[in-house]
């Protein structure tokens, strides 16, 4: 018997076959373009997630009939704040508004003239962000109020996929609290959110536990895709929670640290944190699937963004060149950039900034570039201030008293040595990282074997299908040097706040 977790992400979807020891038996990926119409809008289309699902299962399941698996159960792990209008057939009347579309701005003011935020927060353990899936659907009900009123069911990633594969329509708890509009208290949608935003909770998915059992695949599914009838739909988790369960942190004290398109520090609590420190760095709380769990969240919006970016612009040579010699153009890329820390420093902010400061009009910039400087220094420049930004998103969790502890690495980025050592020295902490890297799938095949009732709880499944793989100390010898490094780097955006405000008002009216 096996498991299958299918992970679907901003930049693409994969699933991966676990068998009961968490080997991989299968996988297969697949890319969707994100959608920029406009400045500041990220939009994925709901056909292309849907396609690509279909894709990767279908090429999963075939590769297990030729091993002769089969198929127990799935789960799907999926982003959160992405929501998309559907109409009563099922059919998108909208994209998918993503986590990184900063098109909302408007609507988050009008929270924090409305609101209190500390009042918000004890009740959906959020703070006031631009991000979240109810200021989406108030941008909608503005700007294209036809839609809105049409909409049979507002569907994040996760519930539609869930409903695409069982035609049941529910969502788990930790990625209906991404939406600001769950109340984390009671566990299911907050009557006050939904009464100032006069947002229907029937258009909203049923908020359940993850490891859910929803029944048998669609029939005709399950024989388009080559999967067994008898495979058993198991409600998943957003995508950093089964990451925290694919890489074993799952225990106060423990840390994940997933890179990718954005990178992300969560942090395991128990019960809810008080509320002023959280609030004072923007850190979202949400339930944790394991009970009497919380997990506090660190975001960078910017990490795998800006790579991709910066690759995309300025280093076609070289994913030229990797791409000839069957090597990974991000892994590449990284092993090319300078052995020394750099003495150019790069605000990350090309998306804005999430945490420890709220900053939606902050954008990115190069500081102290000189005509000596190579590529391969600009190139551990991004990469520097990566880490510099995860050091500063760890000492404002420490300083509010989350215990963080060694961080466990997950994610494409946790594929590359010399990005993850680089971290390790500007961090001064421990990294672990799992034979399993995309942990996220890993973690969704978890709930899938405990929704089955093959694993009597998690932890179980974690000690059976979690598996420690290398280990990077910080080099005390490097600290010095990015102790003064860091220095720089946290007076960067207090220096050019003003200015890069002053520039993102300008460009709002051009």
């Amino acid at each position: 018997m096996c498991y299958i977790g299918l992970d679907a992400g901003t930049s693409g979807i994969k699933a991966l076959a676990f068998d009961e020891e968490g080997r991989i038996l299968a996988a297969a990926c697949q890319d969707y373009p994100l959608i920029t119409p406009r400045d500041g809008w990220a939009e994925l289309a709901p056909a292309h997630i849907w396609n690509g699902a279909k894709s990767v299962l279908s090429q999963v399941a075939s590769r297990l009939s030729d091993l002769n698996q089969t198929v127990r159960a799935l789960a799907v792990s999926s982003a959160a704040q992405t929501v998309a209008p559907f109409d009563c057939q099922g059919r998108p009347l909208y994209n998918f508004i993503t986590t990184v579309d900063t098109r909302t701005g408007a609507q988050n003011l009008w929270w924090q003239e409305h609101a209190d935020e500390k009042e918000l927060f004890q009740r959906t353990g959020l703070p006031f962000s631009p991000i979240y899936m109810v200021n989406k659907l108030m941008w909608l009900k503005e700007h294209e109020p036809e839609i809105f009123h049409r909409a049979w069911k507002f569907f994040c990633v996760e519930d539609y996929l869930t409903w695409c594969l069982s035609g049941e329509t529910v969502i788990d708890y930790s990625v209906a609290s991404r939406g600001m509009l769950l109340n984390i208290q009671t566990l299911d949608w907050d009557q006050k959110v939904l009464e100032l935003t006069g947002i229907d909770p029937g258009k909203l998915s049923a908020p359940l536990k993850a490891a859910t059992d929803l029944g048998r695949i669609r029939q005709d599914l399950g024989e388009m895709l080559g999967l067994p009838a008898e495979t058993r739909i198991i409600l998943g988790s957003h995508d950093q929670t089964c990451g925290t369960i694919g890489c074993g942190a799952i225990d106060p004290g423990q840390t994940m640290n997933a890179i990718g398109t954005v990178e992300v520090l969560m942090a395991i609590h128990k019960g809810i944190p008080q509320a002023d420190g959280v609030l004072r760095c923007h850190f979202p709380c949400i339930p944790h699937v394991l009970e009497g769990r919380y997990s506090v969240m660190s975001l960078n919006q910017n990490a795998g963004v800006l790579l991709k970016w910066y690759k995309n612009l300025f280093c076609g040579g070289e994913e030229a060149h990797a791409l000839a010699h069957g090597l990974d153009p991000y892994r590449y890329l990284i092993e090319s950039s300078s052995d020394r820390i750099a003495d150019v420093f790069v605000l990350p902010h090309i998306n804005g900034c999430e945490t420890p400061v709220s900053d939606p009009a902050s954008a990115a910039a190069i500081l102290h570039m000189r005509a000596h400087h190579t590529k391969a220094d600009i190139t551990r420049a991004v990469l520097d201030s990566m880490a510099y930004d995860l050091r500063q998103n760890i000492e404002a969790l420490e300083n509010i008293g989350i215990p963080t502890g060694p961080l466990h690495a997950i994610g494409g980025g946790a594929r590359t040595d010399k990005l993850l050592q680089l971290k390790a020295d500007c961090t001064g902490r421990i990294i672990h990282t799992n034979q399993v890297t995309e942990a996220a799938s890993l973690g969704a095949a978890i709930l899938a074997a405990v929704g089955t009732g093959a694993c009597p709880d998690i932890r179980t499944a974690v000690d059976r299908m979690v598996h420690t793989d290398k280990t990077f100390y910080p080099d005390a010898g490097r600290a010095s040097e990015y102790d003064w490094g860091y220095g720089v780097f946290r007076t960067l955006y207090g220096r050019l706040r003003e200015l890069n405000h002053e520039v993102a008002e300008r460009a709002a009216h051009l």
